[in-house]
């Protein structure tokens, strides 16, 4: 967490300073969407690189939230003194932190679809050493699990279907204009019981065939 801290803080200056090189192109009268398209082509992905391996406290996630909020208000030329709702400013655009919540799960699924060495490490938490008093630090596993709802036996076997964790990363991402959590979840794609199931090695193999969750 403390690395993912770093990066961003490093992403967040390299993010401005791409902003105010920009600058003749956000005082020019392009239209606001295709002003929109060109920071989410430019400013965003300075932003973003590597976000989906970021371990995003709600610190974090609301620093960040802000600081996106702020990049794309100077794009679109809307000062600090004008009062506007997020939801009017963003349109259709969702929270960068939901964007990085999406991205964090479509990476996970793909790892562990995968053969090779990273989908050891999807779910892996660390298991050594002595543990500190106070609240533990917060892992990649356990964030999965937060962003999914799910547990860790449930999200090892909802990511071997594509067709069901598709539909897990899209009902856990919500829009701008939603303020609550969604239980939707937990359901899993609601064409299979893959929620219900057990694994009892989650890379061994007794899991179940990907072809065998979704009809």
């Amino acid at each position: 967490m403390d690395s993912s801290a770093k990066d961003i803080k490093v992403r967040k200056a390299q993010a401005w300073t791409a902003t105010l090189k920009l600058d003749n192109i956000w005082k020019s009268n392009p239209s606001s969407r295709l002003k929109i398209n060109f920071f989410r082509a430019t400013v965003e992905s300075i932003l973003l690189y590597g976000a989906e391996t970021w371990t995003m406290t709600k610190e974090l996630n609301k620093e960040l939230d802000g600081t996106y909020t702020r990049l794309l208000r100077h794009a679109l030329n809307i000062d600090w003194r004008q009062h506007i709702a997020n939801e009017e400013l963003y349109g259709d655009l969702p929270r960068i932190s939901e964007t990085i919540k999406k991205r964090r799960l479509r990476l996970a699924g793909h790892c562990w679809r995968s053969n090779e060495a990273a989908a050891n490490l999807v779910l892996w938490k660390p298991q050594h050493g002595q543990k500190k008093p106070g609240r533990p630090k917060l892992d990649y596993a356990t964030l999965l699990s937060e962003d999914a709802g799910l547990n860790l036996v449930e999200l090892g076997t909802t990511m071997s279907s594509r067709e069901c964790w598709r539909t897990v990363v899209m009902v856990r991402v919500r829009p701008i204009n939603d303020d609550h959590d969604s239980a939707e979840g937990r359901e899993g794609c609601g064409r299979c019981d893959v929620v219900q199931q057990t694994v009892p090695d989650l890379r061994g193999g007794n899991r179940k065939s990907p072809a065998a969750d979704c009809v």
